[in-house]
């Protein structure tokens, strides 16, 4: 995983053992997993700001473009690329891709995050 405050890449492997059990990602999971990754961001930017992340969430998606069938399948690698396109904080406009393990373009998601940071020194 790689990120630092405006935007970062990272990559899963689908665990066959977990919650897919052979079957395809869902779209609900790609959504997750770019929404998970945006609160890692903003974590680490917390961190480098040296404040406390108080929240970070998705307050709404703008588009959402499945680019092709079929969905990975368990054992397969998908990665994850964000943008930060405009901070007003506490909002963000992120841009988020998916790709597959041929790094083939397998979705395309705008999405507006929120965030709050307690100040420095304050838990």
């Amino acid at each position: 995983m790689y990120a630092t405050h405006q935007h970062g890449l990272t990559e899963v492997r689908l665990n066959r053992n977990l919650i897919l059990a052979g079957a395809r990602v869902h779209v609900g999971a790609i959504i997750e997993y770019l929404a998970q990754f945006y609160g890692y961001i903003m974590a680490l930017q917390a961190l480098q700001r040296r404040q406390q992340l108080r929240t970070a969430q998705l307050a709404a998606i703008d588009k959402f473009e499945l680019l092709f069938e079929p969905l990975p399948e368990a054992d397969e690698t998908i990665s994850a690329k964000l943008v930060t396109v405009r901070d007003i904080h506490p909002l963000y406009f992120v841009k988020g891709r998916v790709y597959t393990s041929a790094k083939r373009e397998l979705c395309v998601m705008e999405f507006k995050g929120f965030a709050q940071f307690d100040p420095e020194g304050t838990t």
